[in-house]
């Protein structure tokens, strides 16, 4: 098992993997995936579910995860900790009713959005996120970070 831990309050990655190199890794951080091509299955603590394109899958800290790839996919990381939340000046109760949401998705695993309606919001901002991210033009840190 590996520890995988983050340091800055979100971090963005890109990755297209045949063979996932992640095996039993356990994260300090939240993190949201995003399948933007691919299939294949994921792993969390011991229990699988298929994932596919346009999957949001959300992992949480303490969790064993890895991931199966059956076909070519492209994974969008948006990792984020607690820091990243409390920063966001929400409000205390909108805080802590993010972090009781997020802490207790564990028993839930594969993808988290069911309506086709938010799938397809889901597919726009992860696109936004990616092309920001990749530009780094002057707002683009500010957009990403929002």
């Amino acid at each position: 098992m590996k520890a995988e831990n983050m340091y800055s309050p979100y971090e963005i990655e890109v990755e297209i993997v045949d063979d996932c190199p992640l095996r039993d890794n356990i994260l300090n951080f939240f993190q949201i995936v995003y399948i933007v091509k691919g299939r294949g299955q994921q792993w969390v603590n011991d229990h699988k579910a298929p994932y596919q394109s346009g999957d949001l899958l959300l992992l949480i800290p303490e969790d064993k995860y890895s991931f199966d790839v059956e076909e070519t996919t492209e994974f969008l990381f948006i990792k984020f900790n607690n820091f990243y939340l409390h920063d966001k000046k929400l409000g205390t109760d909108s805080v802590h009713q993010l972090e009781y949401i997020l802490n207790n998705t564990s028993l839930r695993i594969g993808c988290v959005i069911n309506s086709p309606n938010d799938k397809k919001l889901v597919e726009s901002l992860t696109r936004t996120i990616s092309d920001e991210n990749r530009q780094q033009q002057l707002y683009s840190n500010d957009m990403v970070q929002q």
